[in-house]
């Protein structure tokens, strides 16, 4: 699981730095304030999902595949993004 997660954080990581290299100046604060809301949306969704295990070994199993399931999901979001906009 860890390296899963690691694995998509990094990828997410990239897909950041490519994307931020082509936005106009001007509109890279708008990613950046983006990114955060997302990283914290990210966050609260997959502790919700894992509410049904609450300090157990299940309830860290589960954030971790939720997290990198929405790291995943998101590096598609943002080559789009790039590929269609910009």
């Amino acid at each position: 699981c860890t390296s899963d997660i690691r694995g998509s954080e990094r990828a997410l990581r990239v897909a950041l730095a490519t994307l931020r290299a082509k936005v106009p100046t001007e509109y890279a604060s708008y990613l950046g304030h983006a990114q955060r809301a997302w990283l914290a949306y990210r966050d609260r969704t997959c502790e919700w999902e894992a509410s049904g295990n609450p300090g157990s070994t299940m309830w860290s199993s589960a954030v971790i595949a939720c997290t990198a399931d929405m790291n995943r999901d998101r590096v598609k979001y943002l080559n789009q993004d790039l590929r269609e906009r910009w």
